[in-house]
């Protein structure tokens, strides 16, 4: 199921944050930032000031266990301020592979139907080969821009 996160969901979503980071971005982000800069601790008071400014955190819980999360909102980038944003998905890696990514996406897509918005955006790390997959695998295309 997909619903919106609480203030309770925040350690578990701090957890994937920090696991899903690890795994994705090893290859290409220096070990110091992924394990001393960034962990559980500075994601949780992120997570909770983010929260309370009202950005909006939906997680996907199975079995009474937060596996993922998104965040959604208006669209950041200036040339595209009626478009819908999937400002960041994150999956625990012990849970890939089993629907999740692709149960989020479609929950984005319904709210983007729902605010009447029919651009989508989202965003990956260009060296992220395994997401931009994903992405292109559900209708995305990468559009060339670069931030």
């Amino acid at each position: 199921m997909v619903r919106l996160a609480t203030i309770d969901d925040g350690i578990r979503i701090s957890e994937i944050h920090i696991f899903s980071w690890r795994y994705a971005y090893h290859a290409f982000v220096e070990n110091k930032l992924l394990f001393n800069k960034y962990n559980v601790l500075t994601r949780l008071k992120s997570f909770e000031e983010h929260i309370s400014n009202g950005e909006e955190y939906y997680v996907y819980e199975n079995d009474g266990i937060v596996k993922g999360f998104m965040t959604v909102d208006e669209c950041r980038d200036e040339d595209k301020k009626d478009a819908f944003e999937l400002w960041r998905i994150y999956i625990d890696p012990i849970f890939m592979g089993m629907g999740i990514g692709s149960t989020l996406i479609t929950e984005f897509e319904t709210l983007a139907v729902e605010r009447e918005r029919t651009e989508l955006v989202v965003w990956v790390l260009k060296k992220n080969e395994s997401w931009i997959n994903f992405y292109k695998k559900h209708g995305y295309s990468l559009e060339g821009k670069e931030q």
